[in-house]
């Protein structure tokens, strides 16, 4: 228990710090860079219904991605299998010419 509480207290420390840093050097940008940083931060700071931010990968589709690769994989080696044996159909009517 005493290590979470240190954990978080740590976690908070790192934040305020790179929030005063953040302040500290918004004065040194430009306005184009302080544009960006702003556009930045909005795109961050939206949520969705559950409160999550839209530019985490929910759990779902993360799932759901996984899935997609193993077929594209599937699709993959079934097409060097495809490649491979028309590879070979081909060398055997070259070989039916040649004879």
């Amino acid at each position: 228990m005493e290590i979470q509480v240190v954990g978080l207290a740590a976690l908070y420390a790192v934040i305020e710090i790179v929030k005063w840093m953040i302040d500290r050097n918004r004065s040194d940008l430009t306005p184009e860079n302080q544009r960006k940083l702003n556009d930045l931060w909005e795109w961050h700071s939206i949520r969705d219904d559950d409160g999550r931010p839209l530019w985490y990968v929910p759990r779902k589709m993360a799932g759901d991605q996984e899935r997609i690769v193993e077929m594209l994989r599937g699709i993959s080696k079934n097409q060097e299998s495809t490649a491979r044996l028309l590879g070979d159909l081909i060398k055997r009517m070259e070989r039916v010419k040649l004879v």
